[in-house]
């Protein structure tokens, strides 16, 4: 599922106003090391998911104000929050961010800091840049890179992560190779062993929805990450595949339809939908204009889902990589949905569904390949059936027929 961190409009403006406060306080900042010395500097997670900043500094000036500045690692505004001390020569302070509820950073993610140190002069003096990654500390966690991706995994057999990553390796060929993009930043894919163990460290959704684990994983393009819940290459690549298709659609305003996102995500899984799935994708009453969000019950959803994976589908198998590729230049360029679509396949969100639901075939290219596959490897089967009787029954007469020259020249 691909989720984004939504800000309310205050929160962008409060972030603009720190942005411009912080851009003229730098002016009159002094170079760290003109009487101010860092003795100790670190950051320690904690769990629930929140993680705690330790400075120690010393001064020949009475320090006054200690200011934490923070932002994600990808980039994007800066934050601060004032450490708690009494003003002295030297200090020992921190400060604890809480990365759940309305402050959700996501496990995997990257957070740059530094510390403005003030002071009673008014003198600002500035740590060196700094970057820590939010991880889960109830578990031992070890890596494994596929590309621009880390997985990162625990209590899993060396041998299974293995063949994961290699599966993921093929996956991201052809993720790179339908897109026609290449992702040049590095991502963090964070692997739970089970659902359970994933629930602190996800976003919170809705009671219903959380309350009965329906998502198991989580993509967040913003901030260079993903978790999933299970070691599988499947869930592996839907979830990156969505970061891939938010990074390919790279102008800031667009938001694509959750049947998009989810459709494509879905279809570059490993498994082809089947006949049944194709079946069930047509029970969805709701119609492609009223799929902008991912909503419902547990049944509904799967239809949504389903759906969602067959119009997508219907588009590679008819039309190819070629016009996706359109469709994402178009939406970059400036262009709404229905407009990039006509574009690139000649038909708006009403044109494609009449036409999807014209078919009777499985939409999906790799439906027919599998087909094809099994029908190559039934033929070939045959085939080598029929020789090998062949063969048996010319051996079978050849030993006879030796037999019978034997008995003769014993006569």
């Amino acid at each position: 599922m691909s989720y984004r961190i939504r800000r309310s409009v205050q929160a962008i403006l409060l972030a603009i106003i720190i942005t411009t406060i912080f851009s003229r306080s730098i002016s009159s900042v002094h170079a760290t090391g003109e009487g101010i010395q860092v003795l100790r500097q670190t950051t320690e997670m904690k769990t629930p998911l929140e993680i705690t900043f330790h400075l120690e500094v010393k001064s020949d000036m009475e320090i006054k104000d200690i200011r934490l500045n923070y932002r994600n690692g990808h980039g994007g505004h800066w934050n601060y929050s004032y450490l708690e001390f009494d003003p002295d020569y030297n200090v020992a302070a921190s400060f604890t961010l809480d990365l759940t509820g309305s402050n959700y950073i996501p496990p995997g993610s990257n957070i740059e800091f530094f510390y403005t140190i003030t002071d009673v002069l008014s003198n600002d003096n500035l740590t060196n840049l700094t970057t820590v990654m939010v991880m889960d500390p109830r578990f031992d966690w070890r890596s494994t890179s596929v590309g621009n991706i880390t997985l990162w995994w625990y209590d899993q057999p060396d041998r299974k992560v293995k063949k994961v990553a290699t599966e993921f390796q093929e996956s991201l060929v052809r993720l790179e190779k339908t897109l026609n993009f290449r992702l040049m930043t590095p991502i963090n894919g964070i692997v739970y062993s089970t659902r359970k163990e994933a629930d602190l460290a996800l976003p919170y959704t809705s009671e219903f929805i959380d309350s009965n684990q329906i998502f198991h994983g989580f993509a967040f393009a913003d901030w260079g990450a993903f978790i999933v819940a299970g070691l599988r290459d499947d869930i592996i690549t839907h979830e990156a595949s969505h970061i891939f298709l938010d990074k390919a659609v790279s102008r800031p305003s667009v938001t694509l339809p959750a049947w998009l996102n989810e459709g494509f995500a879905s279809y570059m899984e490993s498994e082809p939908i089947s006949v049944q799935q194709f079946d069930w994708s047509r029970r969805y009453d709701k119609p492609l204009t009223s799929m902008n969000s991912v909503t419902g019950t547990p049944e509904s959803l799967d239809y949504f889902y389903k759906k969602s994976e067959s119009v997508v589908s219907f588009l590679f198998r008819v039309y190819g990589d070629q016009p996706f590729q359109s469709l994402i230049s178009s939406l970059n360029d400036g262009l709404d949905l229905d407009s990039a679509l006509v574009t690139a396949y000649g038909l708006d969100r009403i044109g494609l569904e009449a036409e999807w639901l014209a078919t009777d075939q499985i939409a999906d290219s790799r439906a027919d390949k599998f087909r094809l596959g099994n029908w190559v490897f039934s033929l070939t089967s045959a085939v080598v059936l029929v020789v090998v009787v062949v063969l048996l029954v010319q051996t079978g007469f050849w030993i006879k027929q030796r037999g019978s020259d034997k008995s003769k020249s014993r006569t």
